[in-house]
């Protein structure tokens, strides 16, 4: 379990989030990785951009705290 976080409500939100798919690709010889999230589920569908700010976000912090990487974050077509 994640400490701080009601099990009711994440057990909610994960009857929505279950119907989102991940793909991850990791491509060394560009030292690359992309995260793509889809859903045929509206509901689902709708909470990818929150999650993407809150991996993307999470990882820039990674980054800086661990490593002092420092780098920017471009958004396209952000609505």
């Amino acid at each position: 379990m994640i400490p701080g976080i009601d099990p009711q409500k994440l057990a909610t939100v994960q009857k929505v989030s279950q119907n989102i798919r991940a793909n991850i690709v990791i491509n060394y010889k560009k030292n690359e990785a992309t995260l793509g999230l889809t859903s045929a589920d509206p509901e689902a569908a709708a909470m990818i951009p929150n999650l993407l700010d809150q991996f993307v976000g999470g990882l820039a912090t990674q980054l800086k705290t661990f490593f002092q990487i420092n780098g920017e974050i471009k958004e396209i077509g952000k609505k």
